[in-house]
């Protein structure tokens, strides 16, 4: 037992600082028994001593199993760990369970949420998902508080294929309802006269290894056998007997039609009534994939008309589905409640596949199985950054190129540097342009650990090219350079004098920028959206495409044309802020003299948003401030930027003249803001745990905001809040100009005095040259009851997180997508948390 002396306040912030590192399971103790009351009055300080019951003595990892598992697998797990298995657990339940654990199996009746991670305290250090599908984790909370995520992909596969060609069979011959009719006394041969397989044609959508699977039984059965996958190889097609069609020709000529490919943005409802018109009268459809690949209304809708014979579903859109379910009770509909991976054969094969994936990533082993980020060195990421995402963003557009049904078999990418090639670490780039090519068409989760991986099991052959030119070594690289062989291109002027598809890209001033497409040399921005344009070179075509795009208030960020020679064949590349409507394509490709036109859309998440709320992602030099804690002097602190980014200093503690902090490496954007207000429930969690920002919810913090221009010429008010007239259903707003006057320091309320800045101490960002002071007070989350602002009680009311800006003159107001990081470690003495804004 340990004794551990912590300060309490009674208002709803609680500050504490641990001496030495506490066992998770004190979390628990605290969380549950511990209770502050919010009264208006300011008690003097006072201490709480708070008994915490120590760890577990054994030494080994515990493991929470939350659902059935094979006894292999249970075998296995207890040769290494302590394995507690509890089933049929509530969130609460989980949540109150998950801090005394270090990893976690589920199958997919469990969902591993946000305030799994957050209530595990940072121990829970991988999540094992008993089967393929990982709809049911939270992967981006998960790799916020450093842990992996693995799955079991390979177990099952003969299971749910073999469940496909019952379902394939079973709808055929009418099985389950001549089951159900003989059952209540029918005997009705006429009416469930069903259809042969031989000789018909099945469409497999979705040739990865559950469709190749379902390939060789249907060719078994004398069907002949078509596919449709865009990354699919045309020789592996070929070897089992398939024919590689386009969507259109699979749908519209199959009998049956058997769907094995994942829900992503591109396939969510991809069976709709404009699909389902373009099909036979007749089809028969088998679905053991997801349930979000059909819209089921339409498809109810198509059964109705008699377009669609029959359907036998595995997995619906919401699951177990509705009762009185139009689909469900629907006559030609078979259907089984999600069944594809359970056979006995088939669950104890996934049990020690995830138990062997568990018991590696607990060893400190990678994992060929892991769905999410590894640590990143803080080094690579501050150096490579940019770099990084011109790579996933020249992946993502050489894809959207490819047409045809070949698939892409085999990738180059050239990098030009002027260092030695054994100075050019390119694991990172490479596994970032891998997964800027799969991850758009597939629901693969590429990251370092399993980029290779994936690019083997999909029969990617990625060759690498380092070409050494005259330059500076400080500069990693000078291009990248994207190609793509024996394809077609859905624009052909992406094709090379070689035949190849080829993007290049450079960095310019810390932006991704592409400069080739085919042999045409571009220069525009990869930040929003890119309209492509093969041309006659002629005056006036700039400005007939930039008319129809400002029609539609559809925002051109750049524009760039390159030509082969005057008045011949030339490229034009538009970045736009904004998606334009297929009517606007349409309207630029009639225009005289462009012969073809392509919009390619910039979806590209990065490695950056991973990990960084570990303190073992980020790396830290240290550096020298003075003393700011009551006097702002000239003799501020300067520390270096490069095109306009700079360092975060991010201070753990008060500071005085002379103290050593820790400084990050990792390069933060010019547009920032540091200071949030909102509710105080928002953040519930934040306070009740001490001011730990790993409690921060970032889906909270994230998303839409509306960025408003006011002025500060005194406090905020409830007035001043209603005045800019903000509409309803918005729950993110930015202000623009607040905290940039930095006159504004040496006003009253912050004088030296102020509480939170003499104790606290202030967070500095470089911009550019010039340093600026990121505000100076606690995250507001309507601290004193005695004494909340005025405009709190608006946002209060109204659900409002109110994010104040630092140095947004260059942004206008409107509409953005705003990130937020949560930049504190935990357990920081008082932990005046900030939030970095990016717009």
């Amino acid at each position: 037992m340990a004794s551990v002396k912590i300060p309490a306040l009674n208002n709803p912030f609680v500050s504490l600082s641990f001496k030495s590192r506490l066992p998770s399971s004190f979390s628990v103790t605290f969380r549950d028994n511990l209770r502050f009351s919010r009264s208006s009055s300011r008690p003097q300080r006072r201490f709480l001593v708070v008994t915490a019951s120590s760890a577990s003595i054994s030494g080994k990892p515990t493991v929470l199993v939350a659902e059935k598992l094979g006894e292999a697998g249970l075998s296995l797990l207890k040769q290494f760990a302590i394995v507690d298995c509890s089933y049929n657990l509530s969130p609460e339940e989980l949540c109150t369970k998950i801090s005394l654990c270090d990893a976690l199996i589920v199958r997919s009746g469990t969902k591993v949420s946000r305030e799994v991670f957050e209530s595990s305290g940072g121990r829970l250090k991988v999540v094992g998902r008993a089967g393929v599908g990982i709809d049911n984790v939270d992967l981006a909370a998960a790799t916020e508080h450093g842990c992996l995520v693995v799955n079991a992909p390979t177990a099952n596969t003969v299971a749910a294929a073999e469940h496909g060609i019952a379902l394939l069979a079973a709808m055929a011959r009418n099985v389950a309802q001549a089951d159900a009719s003989v059952k209540a006394g029918k005997w009705q041969r006429n009416k469930y006269v069903g259809v042969s397989l031989v000789g018909k044609t099945i469409a497999i959508l979705g040739f990865g290894k559950v469709g190749s699977e379902v390939a060789r039984r249907a060719k078994g059965l004398g069907m002949h056998v078509i596919a449709h996958d865009p990354y699919a190889s045309a020789d592996r097609a070929r070897a089992i007997g398939v024919d590689l069609v386009s969507f259109e020709e699979a749908v519209a000529t199959a009998d049956f039609i058997s769907l094995h490919m994942p829900l992503t943005p591109a396939t969510d409802k991809i069976l709709n009534d404009e699909t389902f018109a373009k099909m036979k009268k007749g089809v028969r459809i088998v679905n053991v994939a997801r349930g979000g690949v059909i819209d089921e209304e339409a498809l109810v809708r198509a059964l109705d008309a008699g377009i669609v014979a029959q359907a036998a579903l595995d997995v619906f859109t919401e699951e177990p589905p509705k009762q009185d379910s139009k689909l469900v009770q629907h006559e030609r509909i078979t259907v089984t409640p999600h069944l594809g991976a359970s056979t006995m054969e088939a669950q104890e094969g996934v049990a020690i596949e995830i138990a062997e994936a568990v018991v590696g990533a607990l060893k400190g082993e990678l994992a060929a199985t892991a769905v999410n980020a590894p640590m990143v060195p803080a080094e690579v990421l501050a150096e490579l950054k940019p770099y990084v995402e011109l790579a996933e963003k020249l992946g993502r557009l050489a894809v959207q190129l490819v047409a045809g049904v070949s698939g892409v078999k085999s990738l180059k990418v050239s990098y030009a540097s002027s260092r030695a090639p054994d100075d050019l670490d390119t694991r990172v780039l490479r596994a970032m342009i891998t997964k800027g090519l799969i991850e758009p068409i597939s629901s693969a989760y590429v990251n370092l650990v399993n980029a290779d991986y994936t690019a083997k099991q999909r029969g990617l052959r990625i060759t690498e090219e380092r070409i050494i030119i005259d330059g500076s070594s400080e500069t990693p690289l000078e291009s990248i350079q994207v190609q793509i062989a024996n394809v077609e291109s859905k624009f052909a002027s992406a094709i090379s004098d070689s035949g190849e598809i080829k993007v290049e890209g450079k960095v310019k001033d810390g932006i991704p920028h592409l400069t080739k497409v085919g042999s045409f040399e571009v220069d525009v921005s990869l930040e929003g959206s890119i309209i492509l344009c093969r041309q006659v070179d002629q005056p006036g075509m700039i400005g007939k495409v930039g008319h129809i795009l400002g029609e539609e208030n559809v925002n051109v960020s750049f524009m760039s044309v390159g030509r082969t020679a005057p008045r011949k064949q030339a490229v034009m590349a538009i970045g736009v802020d904004d998606q334009p409507s297929k009517q606007s394509l349409q309207r630029i490709g009639e225009v005289p003299a462009i012969e073809e036109s392509k919009l390619l859309l910039q979806l590209c998440a990065g490695i950056f948003a991973f990990g960084i709320l570990s303190s073992a992602v980020v790396g830290y030099g240290n550096g020298k401030i003075f003393d700011i804690t009551h006097k702002i002097t000239s003799q501020l602190p300067t520390f270096g930027s490069v095109n306009g980014l700079g360092q975060f200093i991010w201070l753990v503690a008060s500071i005085k003249n002379g103290s050593t902090v820790n400084v990050s490496e990792f390069k933060l954007g010019t547009h920032t803001g540091t200071h949030v207000d909102a509710p105080s429930h928002f953040f519930e969690k934040y306070y009740e745990q001490g001011f730990d920002v790993t409690s921060l919810s970032l889906q909270t913090l994230n998303g839409p905001a509306l960025v408003v221009d006011v002025p500060r010429n005194n406090n905020i008010t409830a007035e001043v809040m209603k005045s800019l007239k903000i509409p309803r259903g918005v729950h993110r707003v930015l202000f623009k100009t607040l905290n940039t006057d930095r006159r504004l320091m040496h006003s009253k309320q912050f004088a030296s005095d102020f509480t939170g800045f003499k104790t606290d101490g202030a967070q500095w960002l470089v911009d550019n040259t010039d340093i600026k002071l990121v505000g100076l007070d606690y995250l507001s989350v309507s601290a004193y009851d005695d004494a909340a602002p005025t405009h709190h009680i608006f946002l209060r009311n109204r659900e409002i997180v109110l994010v104040e800006g630092l140095n947004l003159d260059g942004i206008k107001p409107g509409k953005y997508n705003v990130h937020c990081l949560p930049l504190r470690m935990e357990g920081a003495d008082g932990c005046p948390t900030r939030c970095i804004l990016t717009a």
